[in-house]
């Protein structure tokens, strides 16, 4: 154990001094990266917290249920009782014919909507309002509504969730797509940067070789050196990425507020910011592991 411990606090050591050897070019590199890894990120942020507040905005989608007339109260109440505790429905509004009627005479301005009428012909309705804007869940819900015998008609008023989430998907994967070619742009800047230390202590490793050191031991501080650029380049995007956030919140609220639009971008989980520090580490070490493995390759005597 304290063997590991040893040569691996050698390689942190070796790679803290070759960050150090050329400050400004690694600081140039550590930039590059935190930027391409703050620009999805942003972007991300935007779209997502923009979808959640056009889904708030809207209200949730609709299921308009009207009954058979004639149907009993007792059936309309089970049937309503029913999906008050389905899994798919947030809340359910009875509309009585009578106040369908009420509502009726509103729209159209007029309270002789039933003249000639002896009786009104409006049935009752339940609203069921879904808990979900999938399009999918909706279908099924509506589906799984009109099978009932007591049901005339159900209408779906989901028209603007399929669009919303048609858009929010196709956004989302331009984003996944745009972040994976900053990913890839990342990895070969540090590749390269690694590739450029390598060659710069190429007699130094050639000596270490003859000297019988392993591959693993050369390679180690590398390593590490690729590691902390794309770790310090992850700190950096994070940072960017609240400061983008702040300004983009202070536009917002100055442009949007007047028209009493309230769009705020939430700042990023500590989680999620974590779980992208993980992830830099890892591709700093593919870019690394890469560059070095391939310049051993290159130095083994053919």
């Amino acid at each position: 154990m304290r063997g590991f411990a040893e040569r691996h606090g050698h390689a942190i050591a070796s790679a803290a001094r070759r960050l150090m050897t050329e400050p400004l070019t690694n600081l140039l590199t550590i930039f590059v990266i935190a930027l391409s890894l703050a620009v999805p990120t942003c972007l991300y942020r935007i779209i997502s917290d923009a979808a959640t507040m056009a889904k708030g905005q809207a209200g949730p989608p609709a299921i308009t249920l009207f009954f058979r007339l004639g149907v009993r109260e007792d059936q309309m109440s089970k049937i309503r009782e029913s999906l008050a505790h389905h899994k798919q429905v947030s809340s359910v509004d009875y509309v009585s014919p009578e106040q369908g009627l009420k509502e009726l005479q509103h729209r159209l301005g007029s309270d002789d909507v039933l003249t000639g009428l002896d009786l009104n012909p409006l049935p009752a309705a339940l609203i069921v309002h879904a808990s979900s804007t999938d399009p999918a869940v909706l279908l099924d819900l509506q589906k799984e509504l009109s099978a009932s015998p007591a049901v005339d008609q159900v209408k779906l008023d989901a028209e603007w969730a399929r669009r919303l989430h048609a858009l929010t998907h196709l956004l989302q994967e331009a984003i996944l797509a745009l972040a994976l070619i900053f990913a890839a742009a990342v990895v070969i800047v540090v590749m390269n940067t690694v590739r450029l230390q390598v060659t710069a202590a190429r007699e130094e490793i050639e000596v270490c070789k003859l000297m019988g050191a392993s591959d693993a031991f050369v390679r180690r501080p590398f390593v590490y050196f690729g590691m902390f650029q794309m770790f310090f380049g992850g700190g950096v995007a994070i940072g960017m990425t609240e400061l983008a956030r702040l300004a983009f919140n202070s536009l917002s609220a100055e442009w949007l507020g007047p028209y009493g639009l309230n769009f705020q971008v939430q700042p990023l989980p500590w989680l999620q910011a974590g779980v992208g520090l993980l992830l830099a580490l890892i591709l700093g070490w593919i870019a690394a592991s890469s560059a070095v493995s391939t310049f051993l390759y290159r130095l083994r005597p053919r």
